[in-house]
């Protein structure tokens, strides 16, 4: 079944927990509020969810394999690594971040959205000073022009690494499995969630369904998709340790 039209609501104790994980108390989940609809159009085409003013939007169409998640739904008793079900928290993250962007006045140029970068680098990551969007649409000589100031960070590459960071950490915290699933494929039920947007992430290759470099007959099954050991992950999720304590620093 998928995600049952309802709204707005508050945040589910699944989702509630899924927040706190990033952000600690830098935000209450409990003035967060979300709604369900059969699609939301954007200017530029179909969006998979929105925030304004405390309300996140969610666009069904959009999490089709997504379970049938609700304002009842726990981590008990969810399938909280299903690739879906994980792609529509990050989502939920995301779009949180927003809230935090909007209570905290930080990160808040938008830009013009059809041009404004969601991408990011690890350089970024620890300087807190992401492109602006006029940056990304050509070539850029990194001695060529002076580096965006703190107020020009834009907002859709900030909510982007908590979204990132959430789908690393959500498996690190909950799963003893050694390895953790990153897949980001053409389709909607085979995607972790935007992982892709973390250069780093995405320069790592998608395994294919056997191990290379093996005969096949001693060689072990590998799924196939993106997966990394547990130690790599964690030191993946060290990347945003800059980022995490700006983001966290505000809480009360």
């Amino acid at each position: 079944m998928p995600l049952p039209l309802e709204g707005p609501r508050p945040l589910s104790p699944l989702e509630r927990e899924a927040v706190d994980l990033v952000f600690e108390d830098s935000i209450d989940p409990c003035d967060v509020y979300l709604t369900v609809l059969p699609v939301i159009e954007h200017a530029v085409g179909s969006t998979a969810a929105s925030y304004a003013e405390g309300q996140i939007k969610i666009n069904r169409s959009k999490f089709l394999h997504t379970d049938a998640l609700n304002i009842k739904s726990r981590r008990a008793k969810t399938d909280i690594f299903k690739l879906a079900n994980m792609s529509y928290l990050s989502r939920v993250i995301h779009e949180c971040t927003h809230h935090w962007q909007s209570v905290h006045n930080k990160y808040t140029n938008r830009g013009p959205y059809e041009n404004a970068p969601h991408k990011f680098s690890w350089e970024e990551l620890q300087t807190l000073r992401f492109m602006k969007a006029q940056h990304k649409l050509g070539p850029l000589n990194p001695g060529s022009e002076h580096p965006p100031e703190p107020h020009e960070l834009l907002n859709e590459q900030h909510a982007s690494a908590a979204q990132v960071y959430f789908v690393i950490a959500w498996q690190l915290e909950h799963s003893s499995d050694h390895l953790v699933n990153l897949t980001f494929r053409s389709t909607e039920e085979d995607r972790v969630g935007p992982v892709e947007r973390y250069y780093r992430i995405h320069a790592i290759p998608h395994a294919k369904t056997f191990k290379p470099d093996v005969p096949f007959d001693l060689c072990d099954p590998v799924p196939p998709g993106r997966r990394v050991s547990r130690e790599c992950a964690m030191d993946i999720a060290n990347d945003f340790n800059v980022f995490l304590k700006d983001l966290r620093r505000w809480g009360g």
